[in-house]
């Protein structure tokens, strides 16, 4: 999964080289082409998130079959699930992290990283992944409205000029 995520490092890329592309004549503007990619990012993220989730529900059956005692796999049971209710919102998150870094703003990019660290001191291992989890998916949440935000006042200015 570490290896795929990298993947969304192009996103950034084509999203930089689509802006840079647009300053080189200033009269077009590529906001369709930066969106295209922002979009197949999100469904590159589903692509890859949904066979990982897949593999972490099934993760507690294929350690029984490794030979892993029953008990042990019991106690990693929560920690596989919360796993894979984070998944896809995670992947989102590169892709939105990548579009803030695409565009010049990696500041976002930064406070989205330490709004997704949760706060895990003390806790045992399944509630640090339900606080993960959680975080995660507020962290998706945020950015989101932040995108709409923007978008919509985007659109406010070219309809103002």
């Amino acid at each position: 999964l570490t290896i795929c995520v990298t993947g969304f490092f192009a996103v950034g890329i084509k999203i930089s080289y689509s802006i840079g592309e647009n300053n080189k004549n200033i009269k077009t503007q590529n906001h369709e082409q930066v969106g295209h990619w922002v979009i197949n990012g999100i469904i590159l993220a589903l692509i890859i998130a949904i066979p990982a989730v897949i593999v972490l529900l099934c993760a507690p059956s294929f350690l029984l079959l490794c030979g892993q005692k029953p008990h042990l796999v019991n106690l990693a049971k929560p920690f596989f699930y919360f796993g894979a209710l984070a998944i896809i919102p995670m992947l989102v998150n590169s892709v939105f992290n990548q579009y803030f870094i695409g565009i010049g703003h990696p500041k976002v990019a930064l406070y989205s990283s330490l709004i997704t660290f949760p706060l895990i001191v003390g806790l045992d291992i399944n509630s640090k992944a339900l606080s993960s989890s959680i975080s995660i998916i507020l962290s998706v949440n945020i950015i989101s409205l932040f995108i709409i935000k923007s978008y919509q006042d985007l659109l406010l200015s070219t309809t103002s000029s």
